[in-house]
C-alpha cells in the first residue's frame, strides 16, 4: 500500500480528497494530514510517506522551493493549484501538478493511480 500526506489549509479540500480514496480503493492509505509546511516536513521526516499531495494554494505558502523541501526526504510531490500561470510553470519543470477548477477530485485520483503504478 502507498503512502500519502495532504498538505492544505484546506479542511474541506483534505476530507474531500480523502473520501473519493476510499471511495475508489485506492491501495493508498493517507498517513497524515499538515495545515502547513513546518507540520509537513516534521510529519515527512517522521513517517516517511512515499507521496505528499501539496496545496500550493494555502495561504500561508510561499513559493521558496518547498517541493524541493519536501522530496529531500524522498518524497513524491503531486502539486495542487488554482493558479494557471504558476500550473504552467510547473509543468515547464516537469513537476507533477493538477489544476483546480470545477470538478477535479476524478483527477486527482487519476494522477494518484498513475503514481502508483509507477512507483
Amino acid at each position: 500500500m502507498v503512502t500519502l500526506i495532504i498538505l492544505s489549509d484546506d479542511a474541506f479540500l483534505m476530507q474531500s480528497i480523502e473520501e473519493k480514496i476510499v471511495a475508489t480503493a485506492l491501495a493508498v492509505k493517507v498517513i497524515g494530514n499538515c495545515y502547513s509546511l513546518e507540520d509537513a516536513i516534521e510529519v515527512v521526516k517522521m513517517l516517511k510517506p512515499q507521496f505528499v499531495l501539496h496545496d500550493l494554494d494555502m495561504r500561508s505558502y510561499k513559493l521558496t522551493n518547498t517541493i524541493t523541501v519536501l522530496t529531500i526526504y524522498n518524497t513524491q510531490v503531486i502539486a495542487l493549484t488554482r493558479n494557471e500561470q504558476l500550473f504552467r510553470e510547473l509543468k515547464k519543470q516537469r513537476i507533477t501538478v493538477i489544476i483546480l477548477t470545477g470538478i477535479y477530485l476524478d483527477e486527482i485520483i487519476e494522477v494518484i493511480k498513475d503514481k502508483i503504478e509507477k512507483h
